[in-house]
């Protein structure tokens, strides 16, 4: 199959990103092969690291989530009937058949098309301007020793005038800027069912000569009978191009206040969920597939700790020795008691001497004490 380009369709709430993507072939209509929900950059790390998955959804769990929506919408097109009355059958009749559309176009085929649209997507990304858009990152939001003394805006700006003219590709002359559609703003029910049970109540409203003031309220009104709504808000764009999608986010993170990293473990892109100043990514790390970045970079950081550090080595010596004793003499209480209060006190030490109120040298002395048994 050839193609012409792509679309995407991006819509931002406060938490999370839905993207589809569509695919233009050359002859024939456009094909919509992947829709994912995502959180706030994910979209752009993706591409910096070509990890296509994060926005192309894995094969067998499209075919599955394929099946489950042709048995859904069956299910609702017969609910449908039910709500609808005998002097609206025409409606009814129309809604069947814009349903059977959508059904359609959910088989087997349009499955096996899709994997030459996505095949298409990831040659796009590849010709992309991922490399320009790596060194922005690099210089403006992550940085160096050197670099740390000036803020982000400040980074930003310089990188815009030093290389002018990509930039000017990228955000303005790439039209992401001047051509970008906005899509309207909209507001969204929190279940499909929600939508169903008052659909023929709401149309009477809708088609009736009210005043808009009266009909909102009354519509209001239908929507809060028995039960708490919840809504989320969106707003959307449409994008002709993966560097007008890389650009958008890029915009997005910023205007957030992400912080956006490199792994220290896999060295790929990525945005900390929990805490900023993490180091390490939750992919799977390259050095051992059993672990993520953040477990291996953990042990590994671990592991350099004992060989520099006395207390390190000599907490964890009596900790496994107390845990081995605990674990082989089970109806023993005491070596159990031992375990957990050393746990507690070594814990209790560990703060002291981060704060500063107690020495290292002290920490290592108490340490030495538990060892040789003259505590605990």
């Amino acid at each position: 199959m050839n193609f012409k380009g792509i679309k995407i369709d991006c819509h931002y709430s406060d938490g999370e990103i839905y993207i589809e993507l569509i695919a233009l072939p050359s002859e024939g209509d456009e094909i919509s092969f992947s829709v994912v929900i995502v959180k706030h950059g994910e979209a752009l790390t993706s591409l910096l690291n070509n990890d296509f998955e994060v926005l192309i959804e894995d094969e067998t769990i499209k075919l599955n989530k394929t099946i489950k929506r042709l048995d859904k919408l069956k299910r609702r097109l017969l609910r449908f009937k039910n709500f609808l009355s005998e002097d609206n059958l025409w409606r009814t009749e129309e809604e069947i058949r814009f349903r059977e559309e959508i059904v359609s176009e959910y088989n087997t085929e349009y499955f096996l098309m899709t994997r030459d649209c996505a095949e298409y997507f990831k040659s796009l990304c590849r010709s992309s301007g991922t490399e320009y858009f790596k060194s922005l990152i690099d210089f403006a939001f992550i940085g160096d020793e050197t670099l740390s003394q000036y803020p982000i805006p400040d980074r930003l700006f310089a990188f815009s005038r030093a290389e002018h003219d990509n930039f000017d590709k990228f955000f303005y002359d790439n039209g992401f800027y001047s051509r970008l559609d906005f899509d309207t703003f909209r507001s969204f029910y929190s279940s499909p069912d929600d939508f169903l049970a008052t659909f023929k109540d709401r149309m009477d409203i809708n088609e009736s000569d009210l005043p808009v003031h009266e009909k909102a309220l009354k519509l209001l009104e239908l929507e809060h009978q028995g039960r708490q709504r919840t809504y989320f808000f969106t707003y959307g764009y449409k994008l002709n191009n993966i560097n007008q999608l890389m650009a958008l986010e890029l915009t997005e993170i910023y205007k957030r206040n992400l912080p956006i990293k490199k792994c220290a473990c896999c060295n790929k892109y990525f945005i900390p969920q929990k805490r900023s100043d993490a180091i390490y990514c939750d992919g799977i790390s390259p050095f051992d597939t059993s672990k993520s970045c953040k477990e291996y970079g953990a042990r590994q950081a671990w592991q350099q700790t004992l060989k520099t550090s006395e207390s390190a080595k000599l907490y964890r010596d009596i900790y496994m020795s107390k845990q081995m004793l605990a674990k082989r003499n089970p109806d023993m209480a005491d070596y159990k008691k031992s375990f957990e209060k050393y746990k507690q006190e070594a814990k209790r030490w560990k703060v002291d001497v981060k704060l500063g109120t107690k020495t290292e040298l002290a920490f290592i002395a108490w340490l030495k004490e538990v060892k040789e048994k003259k505590v605990l």
